[in-house]
Formats: C-alpha cells, structure tokens, sequence
C-alpha cells in the first residue's frame, strides 16, 4: 500500500496522478460519496456507507479522502479503528493508494467532537503509515518520500 497525506488543497490527488500512475477513474471519491449521501439524506444509503467504502475501496486503485469516512463513522458511533484494521488486513504487495488530509496542523480546535475527530485522523494515519510500503507528504504540490 501506498499512503499518500498532506494539507488541505495541496496537490496530492495531482501529484499521485502524475507520479504514481493512477488515472482519475481509479478513484473513489470518499468526499463525493459523503456529499451525495447529505443531498440525498437517505438513511438506508448513509447507514451502508462502511459497506459501500469497503467493497469500492478493496477494488478501487486510489482512495482519497479517507478523512472524510471518518468524519461519518464518528458521527453515526461507528467504530473507525475496528474497520480501519480490517480494511488494512490486505495481501503484502498490494499497490492500492490511500489520499489523505492531514489534520494535525493548527490549532487545537475548541470543540470535543472536532477534537475526536482530529484524533481519530491522527490514529489513522499512524496505522496507515506503519502498514504502508511507500508514504509521501505533499506540500504546495512536491511529494517527499519519507518511507
């Protein structure tokens, strides 16, 4: 796997698009996915959004915006670790590409959901970091490679 993190509006889909070989069609859009689900407010499609992800996600070339998904499992009560691990349990070797927004940097925000949120982030990208091949921060669109 590939971990791909960085700030808001950085260039990483870019900059995996150019560098990693991934073609915009390869990639599931978590943000798009959360956002259709609010428009629609449908509850049976928001409550199957853990099943949706996983099944895309395990054929899908690119994740991106796996923060998003964290965002709604938090608020639904759903147990991001849990599925994070289960998701990870894939075969070594396998070249899937996850994008994802750092939210470490700033202030600490003052309310406690958004404080679980941005841990919650932080716990996540330690995993995904550990577990992943090859990880790149992008800044101002340049990757690093820093594992």
């Amino acid at each position: 796997m590939i971990f791909v993190f960085g700030g808001a509006y950085q260039g990483k889909r870019d900059f995996v698009k150019e560098n990693l070989g991934i073609k915009e069609e390869d990639i599931l859009n978590v943000p798009n996915l959360c956002d259709y689900i609010d428009i629609k407010n449908d509850q049976d499609l928001y409550y199957s959004l853990e099943e949706i992800i996983n099944t895309s996600g395990k054929t899908a070339s690119c994740v991106y915006g796996l923060e998003t998904f964290i965002r709604v499992a938090l608020l639904s009560g759903r147990p991001v670790d849990k599925w994070l691990e289960d998701w990870l349990s894939v075969p070594e070797g396998d070249k899937r590409i996850i994008i994802m927004n750092d939210m470490s940097q700033g202030l600490v925000p003052m309310d406690a959901e958004d404080r679980e949120y941005r841990e919650a982030c932080g716990r996540a990208m330690i995993k995904l970091s550990k577990a992943a091949e090859e990880v790149y921060r992008v800044f101002c669109g340049l990757g690093q490679r820093i594992k």
